[in-house]
C-alpha cells in the first residue's frame, strides 16, 4: 500500500492521485476536475489504460498478456516518455516536480 500525504487540490495531489492504488477500485481514476494541464494529460493516458483492463477483464489470461504487450504498453511507454520530457520544463522542488518524480518512479516500478 503507498500512503501519501498532499495538500488537496494540489497539483501533486492531482497527479498521484491518478496512479494511488486502492482496494477494490481496479477500473476507477480521479476524475476531479483540475486546472493542471499536465494532470489533465496524465489522466487522460491513464485513463486509457483502465479503457484496456476494463475491456480485457472477461478475456483468457493469455489474450489479456498478448493485449497488453499490443496496446497497453505503447501507451504506458508513451505516458512514461511524456512525463520525462515535462519533467525537465518544471523546477525542482515545485509540487509539479514532485509529482512528476513520484509518477515516473512509480512507472519504473511498475513496468519493471
Amino acid at each position: 500500500m503507498i500512503m501519501l500525504v498532499t495538500r488537496p487540490g494540489s497539483a501533486t495531489a492531482s497527479l498521484k492521485s491518478a496512479v494511488r492504488p486502492t482496494p477494490g477500485a481496479s477500473s476507477t481514476i480521479c476524475t476531479k476536475p483540475t486546472k493542471s494541464e499536465l494532470a489533465a494529460k496524465t489522466l487522460e493516458y491513464i485513463g486509457g489504460l483502465y479503457e484496456i483492463e476494463r475491456e480485457t477483464k472477461a478475456l483468457p489470461p493469455d489474450k489479456r498478456r498478448e493485449i497488453r504487450q499490443t496496446r497497453a504498453k505503447p501507451l504506458a511507454d508513451a505516458l512514461h516518455q511524456w512525463m520525462l520530457a515535462h519533467r525537465q520544463k518544471v523546477p525542482d522542488g515545485s509540487g509539479t516536480a514532485k509529482a512528476l518524480d513520484y509518477c515516473i518512479i512509480i512507472m519504473k516500478l511498475v513496468t519493471a
